[in-house]
Parts: C-alpha cells; sequence; structure tokens
C-alpha cells in the first residue's frame, strides 16, 4: 500500500506543477503565448514518445522478471537505442516547432527539444524495480521545481523562454542522476551499441504502434493547427488538461506493472482480469469527474480568457475513460508476451482518427477534434481487446493448472516429431519418454515446417545460387525461417487444445504467447567460433545471435544437451545460470532383431563411422589415419554410414552411404567393435551414446561434449581434434590391445546408465519445478 500511494504521488505532482503554471502563461502571454507553448508541448510529446521506442512498454515487467545481470544488459541496451533515436528525432521536432508557430517560435522550439528529451529518462526502470521514490528523486522532483521556478520568473515578469528552459533542464539532469543512482554507467556498453540495429528491430513492432498512435495522442494539437487554426485555443485547453489528468493517473498502472510482471504462471490470468477490471472501473469514474468539473477547470487554469464549453468536456472525460481502459487490456498483452496488439490498435486508431481530425474540425471547432480522438480511442480499445481474445484462444490456458493436474505440453520442432529423422531423432525420444509420465500429457505435437509456398520459393532461388547449401541453411537459420516457424507453430496451438508449456526442440523460434522452454544442442556464437564453415557472415550471426538472446530471454528455462552448451548460453547470452540446464541425450534404440552372425573375431577389427556431414565430423582425418593402420594390419575394415559420396580408391574401406532404416542401421553396428567421430567441431554426439548402446568401444575427439560422453577417457579414448596421426595411434593402440578393449567396454554401463530418454526427461521436469519453486518463494 505505501509503494501504491507513492505511484499515485509522483503523477499528483507531476500535474499539479503544469496547472500552477498554465494561469501564470495564459495571464502573461496571452492566447498566442498559450497556443505557442500548445505546439510546442504537442511535437515535443510526440518526439518524447517516439524516440522512447517502446521501453516504458515492455521494459518494467522485462525488470520485474529479470535478475541483476539481465536488468545491467536491459538498461545498456535501452539507452544506446534511445541515444540514437533522440539525437535523430530531436532536431526533427524542433524545426516543426518553427515552421507551425509565428508568435513565441524560440520558445516552441525550444519546448519540443526538451519533449524529445524525455525519451532519455529512466521512470520506467525504476517502475519495474518497484522503487517509486527513486521516480520522484530523478524525474518528478527536479520537472516540478523547474515548472515552478519558470512560474514564479514568469509571474514577476520574466520571459517566457524560461518555462521550455526548466523542463530540458528537468530532462538533462532525469538523464545523468538516474545511471548514478542506478549504479550504471551514463555512456551504453559497446557490445549494447553494436546491437543498437537489432534491438531497434526487435522493438520495431511496438515503435511502429508508437509512431502511428501519435496520430491520436500528442499530434492532435498540431493537426487541430493545421486543419482548424481558430479551434486550436480551446481545444488544446481541454486536450492538455484531460492528457495531465490522464497522466495523473498512471499511478495506479504504474503500480500495476510490476505487480503482473512478477506474477507466476499460476497467478497470471487471475491477475490480468483484476488489472482490466481495475483501470475499467477507475476510466469510468475519471471520465465522469473530468465531464462535471472541466468547466470550472477551464476557467480558473485560463485565467478567465478562454468559454468553457461542457459539451466538450463531456466528450473529453469519455476520451479519457477510454484511456484508461486500454492502459489495462495493454498491460494485460504485455504479460502474455502480445505486445504486438498494442500497434495494431495504435493503426486502427490512426486509420480512423486522423483523417476524423481533419475533415470535423474545421466544420464543428473543438468539439469535432474530440469527437474525432472518441472514434480513435474506441476502435483502438476494440482491436486491443480483439488480440487479447484471440491470443486466450490460441493456447494459453484460462486458468493455472491447480495440484495434481497434469502438465499439458506441446512438442514442436522443424520436421515431424513423431518421425525418427527429425533432429536426430532428438523429438521423437523426448516425446516417447514425456508420453510414458503420469505428471504430464502431451496435448499436441507441431511439425513447424514451413508452407509449401516458401519451401517452393526456396527451392526456384537455390536452384540459381552457387552453393545450394549457403541459400539452405540462409533459409532455415536466417529471420525468415524463424518467422515462417514461428507462425507455424502459432496456427498449429491456435487450432488444438490448451497447452501449459510449449517446448522447442532445436532451432529457433519467436518467443511463444505461451510459456514456453528451448531445448538446443548448440549456438551460433558456438558455432561461429568453432566451426566457421556454418557462419551465414558475421552481420547475419550477429542478427541470428539476437534472436537466439530473444528466444532465451522469454524461456521458462533453457535445455540444452552438453554442459558447454549451456555455458555457452550464461556467458554469452547473459541469461542468469539457475534458468540453464544441461539435461543431456537419450538413446532411441536399434535393435536388427538378433545379433549379428559377423565374426567376433572380425568384428574387433572393424572401425565403424556414422555422419553426414563428413568434413566436419572428421571424415578426412579419419580416412588418412586408417591408411596408415590399414599398412600394419591389413585385415582391418572401415564402414563408412551417411556421406553420398565415396572414394572407392581406398582399400578396406566400405561406404554404405545413408541410412534410414534403424534395422539395418543396428545391424551395421553389430558388426563393428570400433566407432570412431573424431570430430572437429560436435555440438553434443548422440551417435556416440547411440554406438555405446551397441557395445563399440568409442574413439572421439577433445571438442564439444564428446570428451563427457566417453566419461573423459574412462569408458573411450580421447584424441586432439584435426590429428591424424594422433587418430591412427589411438585405432591401432585399441585393435591391437584386446585388455583395454574389454576394460572400456567395461565401463559403458556405467556411462549409459543416466542416458535413456526417460533420465532425461526426469531431469528437465525437475528443472522446471526447481525453477518454478524459485519464482514462487
Amino acid at each position: 500500500m505505501k509503494s501504491t500511494g507513492y505511484f499515485l504521488l509522483i503523477p499528483a505532482l507531476s500535474a499539479i506543477a503544469p496547472l500552477l503554471a498554465l494561469p501564470v502563461i495564459s495571464a502573461a502571454f496571452g492566447i498566442d503565448g498559450w497556443a505557442s507553448i500548445a505546439i510546442g508541448l504537442s511535437l515535443g510529446m510526440t518526439a518524447g514518445s517516439v524516440a522512447e521506442l517502446g521501453w516504458s512498454v515492455i521494459g518494467p515487467q522485462a525488470v520485474a522478471g529479470g535478475d541483476a545481470t539481465a536488468r545491467a544488459r536491459l538498461y545498456s541496451d535501452s539507452r544506446a537505442t534511445k541515444l540514437l533515436s533522440v539525437a535523430v528525432l530531436a532536431p526533427v521536432a524542433g524545426v516543426s516547432a518553427a515552421l507551425l508557430t509565428e508568435a513565441y517560435r524560440v520558445e516552441a522550439v525550444v519546448l519540443a527539444v526538451a519533449g524529445a528529451m524525455t525519451a532519455l529518462g529512466t521512470s520506467w526502470f525504476f517502475v519495474g524495480l518497484n522503487r517509486p521514490l527513486a521516480v520522484l528523486a530523478v524525474d518528478t522532483v527536479p520537472r516540478v521545481v523547474g515548472v515552478l521556478l519558470a512560474a514564479l520568473v514568469i509571474a514577476l515578469g520574466g520571459p517566457l523562454i524560461v518555462y521550455p528552459i526548466a523542463l530540458l533542464l528537468a530532462a538533462i539532469a532525469n538523464s545523468i542522476a538516474a545511471p548514478i543512482l542506478l549504479g550504471y554507467r551514463w555512456w551504453p556498453s559497446s557490445e549494447s551499441l553494436r546491437a543498437v540495429p537489432s534491438n531497434i528491430r526487435a522493438q520495431a513492432t511496438i515503435l511502429l504502434g508508437r509512431l502511428v498512435s501519435t496520430g491520436t495522442t500528442s499530434l492532435t494539437v498540431t493537426i487541430t493547427a493545421i486543419s482548424a487554426p481558430h479551434a486550436v485555443p480551446v481545444f488544446a485547453a481541454y486536450e492538455r488538461v484531460m492528457r495531465m489528468t490522464a497522466a495523473f493517473l498512471t499511478g495506479i498502472p504504474s503500480r500495476l506493472q510490476s505487480w503482473l510482471g512478477r506474477a507466476t504462471p499460476a497467478t497470471r490470468d487471475v491477475r490480468i482480469r483484476e488489472v482490466i477490471a481495475a483501470n475499467l472501473v477507475l476510466g469510468v469514474l475519471a471520465g465522469t469527474c473530468f465531464a462535471a468539473l472541466s468547466p470550472i477547470a477551464i476557467d480558473v487554469l485560463f485565467a478567465g480568457m478562454l468559454t468553457p464549453e461542457p459539451a466538450l468536456g463531456i466528450a473529453s472525460g469519455v476520451v479519457l475513460a477510454l484511456i484508461c481502459t486500454s492502459r489495462g487490456v495493454g498491460l494485460a498483452l504485455v504479460a502474455i508476451g502480445s505486445a504486438h496488439g498494442l500497434t495494431v490498435a495504435a493503426i486502427g486508431s490512426c486509420i480512423v482518427g486522423v483523417p476524423l481530425l481533419f475533415l470535423l474540425s474545421p466544420f464543428l471547432g473543438p468539439l469535432g477534434a474530440m469527437v474525432a480522438e472518441i472514434a480513435a480511442e474506441t476502435v483502438g480499445l476494440t482491436a486491443l481487446l480483439g488480440v487479447l481474445l484471440k491470443n486466450r484462444r490460441a493456447g494459453r490456458p484460462r486458468r493455472a493448472p491447480a495440484a495434481g493436474d497434469l502438465l499439458r505440453i506441446a512438442i514442436v520442432a522443424d520436421g515431424d516429431p513423431r518421425d525418427l529423422r527429425t533432429n536426430s531423432g532428438v523429438a521423437r525420444g523426448l516425446l516417447d519418454a514425456f508420453e510414458r509420465r503420469d505428471d504430464l500429457e502431451v496435448t499436441v505435437v507441431v511439425d513447424s515446417t514451413p508452407s509449401k509456398g516458401p519451401g517452393w520459393a526456396f527451392a526456384i532461388a537455390a536452384a540459381f545460387h552457387p552453393s545450394r547449401d549457403v541459400w539452405r541453411r540462409r533459409y532455415t537459420k536466417g529471420a525468415l525461417g524463424t518467422r515462417l516457424r514461428s507462425r507455424q507453430r502459432d496456427r498449429r496451438l491456435s487450432r488444438s487444445p490448451q497447452v501449459d508449456l510449449v517446448v522447442h526442440v532445436r532451432n529457433t523460434y519467436r518467443p511463444s504467447t505461451v510459456r514456453y522452454v528451448a531445448f538446443i544442442d548448440g549456438t551460433t556464437d558456438l558455432a561461429a567460433r568453432e566451426w566457421p564453415p556454418w557462419s551465414l557472415g558475421e552481420r547475419a550471426d550477429k542478427r541470428r545471435i539476437g534472436r537466439e538472446r530473444r528466444m532465451f530471454e522469454h524461456a521458462d528455462v533453457v535445455w540444452t544437451a552438453g554442459a558447454h552448451v549451456a555455458a555457452n548460453v550464461v556467458e554469452r547470452y547473459g541469461v542468469p545460470p539457475e534458468r540453464v540446464f544441461a539435461i543431456g541425450g537419450g538413446t532411441n534404440p536399434t535393435s536388427s532383431g538378433g545379433r549379428s552372425r559377423c565374426d567376433p573375431a572380425r568384428r574387433d577389427r572393424t572401425v565403424l563411422f556414422v555422419g553426414r556431414d563428413f568434413e566436419r565430423k572428421g571424415g578426412p582425418e579419419l580416412l588418412e589415419a586408417f591408411a596408415g593402420v590399414r599398412r600394419r594390419h591389413p585385415d582391418t575394415e572401415l564402414l563408412v554410414v551417411g556421406p553420398e559420396t565415396a572414394d572407392p580408391i581406398l582399400p578396406g574401406v566400405t561406404w554404405i552411404g545413408r541410412v534410414d532404416d534403424r534395422s539395418a542401421l543396428a545391424e551395421i553396428y553389430e558388426s563393428a567393435g570400433v566407432f570412431c567421430l573424431p570430430a572437429r567441431y560436435e555440438p553434443y554426439g548422440l551417435v556416440v551414446q547411440e554406438a555405446q548402446a551397441n557395445g563399440l568401444v568409442c574413439i572421439v575427439s577433445d571438442v564439444g561434449a564428446l570428451p563427457e560422453l566417453v566419461g573423459h577417457g574412462a569408458g573411450g579414448v580421447i584424441v586432439p581434434p584435426a590429428s591424424p596421426e594422433h587418430l591412427e595411434v589411438a585405432i591401432d593402440r585399441v585393435l591391437g590391445d584386446p585388455a583395454l578393449r574389454e576394460r572400456l567396454r567395461a565401463a559403458l554401463s556405467n556411462l549409459l546408465a543416466d542416458r535413456d530418454w526417460d533420465a532425461v526427461a526426469d531431469r528437465a521436469m525437475r528443472s522446471l519445478r526447481r525453477t518454478h519453486a524459485e519464482r514462487t518463494g
């Protein structure tokens, strides 16, 4: 209750200061002075709203739900983007003010620039931290003191310019004091500066909404000045007082932002309903009071120079009620990850409101302009409610699962999750393990492969490209592929039974409106540094890393197969370590229906390689090492599974090609005694576990999770990557030492004890329970 009182005090003080300044300005400088100030305020508010880039919309809830590292990164990113936007928009606002005013032009220009500078403020960050006193210290008090001093100077005969200068100094003071109070640097980090383009693109939807919404909010006075200059003084008076009242009422939704941002999945739905109801009631009460009291307020604030119009007061009250209600629905959309709905609403409002402003204000004067605002706000609220209802039907649970309820899960993969060929069988293994559990229910499986249209377009483009593989990677790993996969996921979920959690298997997706986890085996950052052939180019990699970071930041947890990938997600993507879990991988069963009839002695002289990406998995080095081994052991054989191409001149090497049939693959495993994967880069290595499950002694390179899979040498042999010489020695040693082979095989049972998919599912569910317990305290 105490913090709620402070949140109400902040806008109250902000509203009182202009109330004291307006009568002084009106009495000293008349209608012309007020009209110029109104236009400067309109342009400054517009520039500030756009330059703020929507951080005040999504930021508070992100701050409330983040840890110290995530908050610091969020602050730095916001500061970097807003410095650029203010540098661009402040001059535009100033020039526009100079063109639209005749009297007191300099004052209007300075006021417009001061309004743009408010975008550098950090009140939204303190709102997320639930620190209203900090907002008072760095924002409200400097602005109130500045306005009061300016009003005093003007009352004593001073020039009008002191008012915009006071607001400009207050904006500068805010931008300097906030980082000091937070303990952050004023200048953003180099990483945030490099990420400015990607962060602006990430905010593009909300930015577009802000830009469009100015047509029916802060720019209404400017548009009226163009279409009906005679209506500006009266309309601007009612509009300004109504907007100040709306600003005063932001204390309640500001308090609710951090409250809603800290909601657990179990309480979020209830809090959303309460937030919408509270803002609806607030809007009705505020609109009624404004309609009744506005004639008195206008007469007092503008020193009797304007004649109150009761009809205009009623219309302004209706607009105020609609604004308050829309705020509540907007908070709900941000909470469920559908902030794009704000843009949809803003576009609808602008399409209706701006033409009506130009049409009605010349004929109906101030009342016509306010009627245009009513129409615009009504369309915007309708659009917000439409997006909210659509997303509720698209899979968000209408209630949180109660104790004892099954957790309803959707499995999403870029292929059929039930097909063992999808993601190396990872999706199928996890799906089967989840379906065997009694504490959850797999409600839907989603193949997010885009529809045929984009696939055909890709095929046509690839046909004319010199490197089809490059085109394939750009399509599947780029922004287009991410967008199409995410759209396919959302469409399937919207037509499916409700789910509580979405499990994304491999690849990158846009954040889902439903709670979700990401299960990955590697990252773009890791691949770009350890296996450059997978890079799409520095710029494309940075953009993809940005998409991965957004996916990880919004996930309940991130599951990785190997520990080294988990460390990369924490260190390079800034995800808190308590939300990242290395859960390993399971082994999909292979069976030929009976043991191979291959002679055991021959089996121990047969080396097996399985992998389609021959070069990355160390195939060339294996061929070179095997040639040396073959010279000393002519009866040694090498079986190569996966690559489509073959080199028939190498003696003792059998090229089998691609094998999709699991029984056939099992027979191949049972015909070999040694498995080699001397990879140059391998995110995890499920194929090693598969070989171990079939009793093969494994020789692997020292990359990724491979040493972990062979017990760091206790259950296999480890060699340096890209080293045919070391690999040759290792193969020689294993083939020539039966006791070593038996010792390594004996260790396999311990290594494989917790590497089936049921064990992986157990670790996954434990991570969810642990994270939920930490969040709920």
